[in-house]
């Protein structure tokens, strides 16, 4: 059995829609209805070519996103969460957005990720789906993942152009606070936190990461900005591991697996 939730539109007046049914049945798509004129299905599958069975309770995530801005983390559009039982690939999908939502001019893509009932990622999109914003209902087909294992850190695989985080401890991060993180050669890590930019130190050996005391500017934002800049503040004081998926994106860890992805635009 699998368990889907469905996130629909953050740009839209949406509701969270759970629904269960039996393995590789789609439930929450065109069989019900889009409730507005302007919502439409994206239907699909995801799989990966390795013959690597699914652990129960893993959690497979499809989303699409705005990647309009390269120097901007992207805009969550809408989402579908599957709760894995004892199916295996390939997993259909069935992901509800508001049309309203996409604009012309504007880029957007699916992807799609599997991880295991701990949180750990396991497989991964690596190759762009684009989404028109003009498409309505749309079969895509077979999203392909490949697995996220992670590779060898070299001492500069950090240094260059800032990281632009996306998920703060698998929980996203709001749209309109830029959250970032740059590492400089002489061992300085600064950035935008939500709402003050902050720096401190940092020493990284190999894979092993430890960030030092931050200091922070003084502003007052929104108790939303300034929550998310706390969570994200206290995971990264906490890192001791760094690591990188198969689509590049720099995964940073605690101890007690909490974690931030970061990636460059």
């Amino acid at each position: 059995m699998s368990r889907r939730i469905c996130l629909t539109s953050l740009l839209a007046a949406s509701a969270l829609c759970a629904c269960v049914a039996p393995a590789a049945r789609i439930v929450s798509g065109p069989a019900a209805g889009p409730e507005r004129a302007t919502e439409h299905v994206i239907t699909g599958q995801l799989t990966y070519r390795e013959r690597i069975a699914l652990i129960p309770g893993s959690l497979a995530e499809v989303t699409l996103i705005d990647v309009s801005l390269a120097d901007a983390s992207s805009t969550l559009i809408a989402a579908e969460e599957i709760e894995i039982g004892t199916e295996q690939v390939p997993i259909p999908f069935t992901l509800i957005y508001d049309s309203t939502a996409l604009e012309p001019r504007m880029s957007y893509t699916l992807r799609a990720t599997i991880s295991d009932p701990e949180g750990n990622l396991l497989w991964t999109t690596d190759t762009m789906y684009p989404i028109a914003a003009d498409n309505g209902d749309i079969n895509i087909g077979t999203l392909l993942l490949v697995s996220a294992a992670v590779s060898s850190v070299p001492s500069s695989a950090l240094l260059g152009e800032e990281w632009i985080v996306e998920d703060i401890n698998r929980s996203g991060v709001m749209d309109y606070a830029r959250v970032s993180i740059k590492f400089g050669a002489d061992d300085t890590v600064s950035g935008e936190a939500s709402c003050n930019r902050y720096t401190g130190k940092y020493e990284q050996t190999g894979s092993d990461l430890a960030i030092g005391l931050l200091s922070l500017t003084h502003r007052m934002c929104s108790e939303a900005q300034m929550d998310q800049e706390n969570r994200f503040t206290d995971i990264l004081s906490r890192v001791t591991e760094l690591s990188f998926d198969q689509t590049g994106a720099l995964i940073l860890e605690t101890d007690d697996g909490e974690s931030l992805l970061a990636r460059r635009w």
